[in-house]
């Protein structure tokens, strides 16, 4: 998922507290934030609910993938803000590092039989605690880069 951040701006001037280079103009938004980083930041707000829900009725594994997605959707939608490309960790995002790691390992061992453990399929192997876990670092990234969506 590379939950990297960090700024550089193009040719290496510094441009705010996140490492970045490159850049992409696309249509903008009323608030000044371009559409298609919004509408990653919105899609990353809705697997959030949509991890909450699954764990709610005892889908943990979905829950887990869920917040993973949640938590990859709201850091490109943050680049996608920027208009920059993640290259270097920003020690303001070094917070993160840990929720993205933890959501990092849930990809793929939550949808495929195999992804653990042959013999015990993803719904039977992750549990609520697996889930609040995911969540609660879901919640951690969209939290922290939501400042950037509001005006």
């Amino acid at each position: 998922m590379g939950l990297v951040i960090g700024t550089r701006g193009p040719r290496g001037q510094g441009t705010s507290s996140l490492v970045a280079a490159g850049g992409r103009g696309m249509f903008t938004s009323v608030a000044g934030v371009p559409a298609y980083a919004r509408a990653w930041f919105e899609q990353a707000e809705a697997d959030l609910r949509a991890g909450e829900l699954s764990a709610s009725g005892g889908a943990y594994e979905w829950a887990c993938f869920q917040a993973q997605q949640a938590g990859e959707k709201a850091l490109k939608a943050f680049l996608r803000r920027l208009e920059r490309e993640c290259v270097a960790v920003d020690a303001s995002f070094t917070a993160l590092e840990e929720a993205a790691r933890l959501l990092d390992q849930h990809y793929i061992a939550t949808r495929y039989p195999n992804g653990l453990d042959e013999d015990l399929p993803p719904t039977r192997y992750y549990e609520q605690g697996d889930a609040e876990a995911c969540l609660r670092s879901a919640r951690s990234i969209l939290e922290r880069v939501k400042p950037f969506f509001t005006s």
